[in-house]
C-alpha cells in the first residue's frame, strides 16, 4: 500500500483553513495576484523567459489558487515555445471533490480549474507529475512534508527555481533553526536572481530568509495585505553534499539532436517527451513501430496495492497515477480514439486474500480516488459478469492498444522514424578516454559536434546526434558494451477470442491469474503466459489452453470454449531486470565507475563527493517487463528532466532504484567488484 500524504503532522498548517481558501470574494484573487504574481514580477518575466523553462515553486499549494493565477498569467504572456514548470508542495492535500467545491465560485478560473481537476491525483505521498504539453506547462505536485520535499529536490544539485511562493502559515511558526534549514534548501534550488513573495512577514522568517541568502524587501504598499514581503537571491547557493551522487550523470547534458533506439512503448514515450521540449528526435527501429512486447492487441495500465512497501510497490503506484493522467490527456486531445485505441474502463483485480482486502479497505478509508474494495456482489455489478470473489477496483485505469499508442506518440513534427533497419550498433565519435579527452580536437567534437552514430550491419551510418537513448528492450544488452546489464527475456503469449455471450456484457477490464479487457472491434485479448528464459516466438496451442483455463476459473459461470469460438493469438518477448524494476537513466562507464566508488565496499554509508563516471550523453530506458504501458511514460519524463536540468518527477530514492548503475553500486558494496 502506498504511503498516504501526511496528515496531522507539524506541517499540517501548510494548507490554509478551508474558510480562508474557500472565500468566494473577488478580492481573494486580486490579493493573491498582487502578492504572489506581481510580488515576483511575473507578468513581465513570463513574457521574457531567458532559459528553456521558467520554474515557480510553491510551499503550501493548498487549493491551487496561486497555481491557477500563474497558469493564467503564463497563457497570456507566453511567447514562442517556452515552458513553465511549477512545483507545488503540500503535506495536507485536498481531495478532488473538496478542491472542486472550493474553486467553483471563481468563474474567471473555471476553465483552468476544470483541466486541473480532470487529472488531480489521489493523495498518495511523493511527486505527481501532470503535463499540458500544448500549453508548455508541467506541474509537479509533491504531497510530502515540506522539508522532506525540499531536501529531496535540492539533493539533485540543480539550480532550477526562478520564483518562490511561500504561502504557508507553518513557516512563520518554526524556530529560527528550522526555518533556516528550510530556506537554505530553497536557496540551493534557486537560480541567480530568483525571487520570492509571501504573505508571512514575521521577523524570524525574514531573518531566516536573509541568513539563507535572500535579500528581503518589506512591502508596505499592498492594498490587501500590508505586511506581505518580497525578495530575491543575489547568487546561487552551493548544495550540501549528503548523498553520494552515483545515480546522477557525471557530466552536464549536451544540447542538440537525439537518437532513440527503439520504436516500442519505451522509445515512443521517450521521443515524445523530448519532442514537446523542442528536441529534434530521430527514432531508429530495427523492425517496425510497436514490435516486440509493444505489439499486443490490448494491454492495461496496471498497478497492484498490497500490504508490502518498498521501491517496487512505490514505483508501481507512482507510474500508474502518472500514466492514467497522461493517457486521459491523449484521449481528450483526440490523439487516441475512444473505443478503438483504448478506453478508461477501469479494471477489477480479483482477490481472495481477506487479510489484504481488510487492510486496504482500512487504509483507503473514504479516499477511493485510487481504488475501491468491492465485495463479490459489487464486483459482479462493476464487471457486468458474475464473479464469486471480492476485488479491488481501480476506476481510472485504461485498456489500450499499444501499437496505436506508439503511432500517436511518434506523430509529431520534431520526430523522424527510420524503421526496418535491422540490428543497430552505437559508435561514439567523441572523446571516450582520459588520454583522448586531453586532445583539444576531441573536446571540440564533444562540445560542438555529434558524438553518437547509429550504425547498421553493413557499417552504414543511419543517424547521428549529440545524445543517444537506448530503448530497445532485450537488444539493449547488445548495444554499446552493455552486456553486463542483468536483463532477462520472458516469453508471453496472449489469446484472442470473439466477444460473444456473457463476455459481450463486460464493462471493465478484469485481472485475475491473467487479464481480459473489454472487446476491441469485437475481439478480447486474454493472457498472458509467463515463460522465463524462453524467447521463442512460435504460437502454442498449450498456451492458449492455459489462458482460457485461467479465465474460466475466474469466470466460472461462462463457457469460453462454447461461446467464443476457436482461439488464436500473439507471441512476444518481455524484457525485465533481475530486480523487476526498469532501468532508467544515465549509463555508467563500467570500469571507471567501479574504480571511483570502490571505497564504499568498506564503508557503504560514506558520502563520496565524486561525480559518477558515465558514458557521455548515453541513457537507457528498458526492462519494463509487462508494465510498459504503465511505467514508460514516467520513465520518459525522468530522462527528459535530466537532459533539461528540470526538477525530477520522482523522489530521489526511486531515481536511485531505477538507475542502471544500481547493479554496479550493489556489487561494490557487497564486495563483488
Amino acid at each position: 500500500m502506498p504511503k498516504p500524504a501526511l496528515t496531522g503532522n507539524e506541517d499540517a498548517a501548510i494548507t490554509a483553513p478551508v474558510d480562508d481558501i474557500g472565500s468566494t470574494s473577488i478580492d481573494r484573487i486580486a490579493e493573491h495576484r498582487q502578492v504572489f504574481i506581481e510580488g515576483n514580477n511575473l507578468t513581465a518575466r513570463l513574457g521574457n523567459v531567458e532559459n528553456p523553462y521558467f520554474c515557480i515553486a510553491e510551499i503550501g499549494f493548498g487549493n491551487g489558487l496561486n497555481f491557477l493565477l500563474a497558469w493564467q498569467t503564463w497563457l497570456a504572456q507566453r511567447q514562442n515555445g517556452e515552458r513553465l514548470h511549477y512545483v507545488g508542495i503540500d503535506s495536507h492535500p485536498l481531495r478532488a471533490a473538496e478542491l472542486a467545491r472550493i474553486l467553483a465560485p471563481w468563474p474567471t478560473l473555471a476553465s483552468l480549474a476544470k483541466q486541473l481537476l480532470r487529472v488531480w491525483p489521489a493523495a498518495t505521498a511523493g511527486c505527481h507529475r501532470l503535463c499540458w504539453p500544448e500549453q508548455g506547462l508541467t506541474l509537479d505536485l509533491w504531497f510530502e512534508a515540506t522539508d522532506t520535499a525540499l531536501a529531496d529536490l535540492a539533493s539533485r544539485r540543480e539550480h532550477c527555481v526562478d520564483a518562490w511562493f511561500f504561502d504557508d502559515a507553518a513557516s512563520a511558526k518554526k524556530t529560527e533553526l528550522q526555518s533556516l534549514t528550510r530556506y537554505r534548501a530553497a536557496a540551493q534550488l534557486s537560480r541567480k536572481n530568483a525571487t520570492l513573495a509571501s504573505f508571512s512577514s514575521s521577523a524570524g522568517m525574514c531573518h531566516s530568509l536573509a541568513a539563507a541568502g535572500f535579500v528581503i524587501t518589506q512591502r508596505l504598499d499592498f492594498e490587501f495585505k500590508r505586511e506581505a514581503i518580497a525578495g530575491h537571491l543575489t547568487k546561487p547557493v552551493a548544495p550540501d553534499i549528503r548523498v553520494t551522487p552515483w545515480d546522477l550523470p557525471g557530466h552536464r547534458p549536451a544540447t542538440g539532436d537525439v537518437l532513440v533506439l527503439g520504436a516500442g512503448l519505451a522509445g515512443a514515450h521517450m521521443a515524445r517527451a523530448l519532442a514537446v521540449r523542442g528536441f529534434n528526435v530521430h527514432v531508429i527501429e530495427q523492425s517496425q513501430i510497436a514490435s516486440g512486447g509493444s505489439s499486443n492487441l490490448q494491454g492495461i495500465t496496471y498497478t497492484r496495492l498490497s500490504r508490502k512497501t518498498g521501491t517496487l510497490a512505490d514505483f508501481a503506484v507512482a507510474s500508474y497515477q502518472h500514466a492514467v493522467a497522461h493517457y486521459r490527456q491523449l484521449f481528450d486531445e483526440g490523439q487516441l480514439l475512444d473505443g478503438l485505441d483504448g478506453a478508461q474502463s477501469g479494471y477489477l483485480q480479483l482477490s481472495d486474500d481477506q487479510e489484504t482486502l481488510s487492510y486496504l479497505k482500512a487504509a483507503l478509508k473514504e479516499d477511493t480516488a485510487l481504488a475501491k474494495i468491492l465485495d463479490p456482489e459489487a464486483a459482479s455489478a462493476c464487471l457486468g459478469i458474475n464473479v464469486t470473489q471480492a476485488g479491488i477496483f481501480y476506476p481510472d485505469a485504461f485498456w489500450l492498444n499499444p501499437p496505436a499508442v506508439c503511432r500517436a506518440l511518434l506523430n509529431h513534427p520534431l520526430i523522424r522514424v527510420s524503421s526496418g533497419t535491422g540490428a543497430v550498433a552505437l559508435r561514439n565519435t567523441a572523446a571516450t578516454t582520459e588520454q583522448q579527452a586531453r586532445n583539444l580536437r576531441h573536446r571540440d567534437a564533444l562540445n560542438q559536434g555529434l558524438p553518437w552514430e547509429a550504425i547498421d550491419a553493413n557499417g552504414s551510418v543511419i543517424g547521428t546526434a549529440a545524445i543517444a537513448i537506448i530503448a530497445s528492450a532485450l537488444s539493449s544488452q547488445q548495444i554499446a558494451g552493455l552486456d553486463w546489464l542483468p536483463l532477462q527475456g520472458i516469453r508471453g503469449q496472449t489469446t484472442h477470442i470473439r466477444s460473444r455471450g456473457s463476455l459481450a456484457q463486460m464493462r471493465t477490464a478484469l485481472c485475475h491469474e491473467g487479464y481480459i479487457a473489454p472487446a476491441r472491434e469485437g475481439i478480447h485479448c486474454i493472457g498472458a503466459t509467463y515463460s522465463p528464459n524462453d524467447i521463442a516466438l512460435d504460437e502454442r496451442a498449450v498456451d492458449h489452453d492455459f489462458n482460457v483455463a485461467a479465465l474460466q476459473r475466474a469466470l466460472s459461470d461462462i463457457d469460453v470454449d462454447s461461446d467464443n469460438g476457436p482461439a488464436w493469438g500473439h507471441v512476444a518477448v518481455r524484457c525485465t531486470s533481475s530486480d523487476y524494476l526498469p532501468l532508467v537513466g544515465a549509463v555508467p562507464d563500467h570500469d571507471a565507475f567501479i574504480d571511483a566508488y570502490r571505497a564504499l565496499a568498506k564503508r557503504r554509508k560514506k558520502v563520496l563527493d565524486i561525480p559518477a563516471p558515465s558514458r557521455q550523453n548515453l541513457y537507457l530506458s528498458t526492462g519494463f517487463g509487462s508494465r510498459g504501458l504503465t511505467a514508460a511514460p514516467l520513465a520518459a519524463e525522468m530522462i527528459a528532466s535530466t537532459l533539461c536540468a528540470e526538477p525530477m518527477p520522482v523522489p530521489r530514492y526511486l531515481q536511485q532504484a531505477l538507475a542502471p548503475a544500481r547493479f554496479l553500486i550493489r556489487d561494490i558494496i557487497r564486495g563483488k567488484r
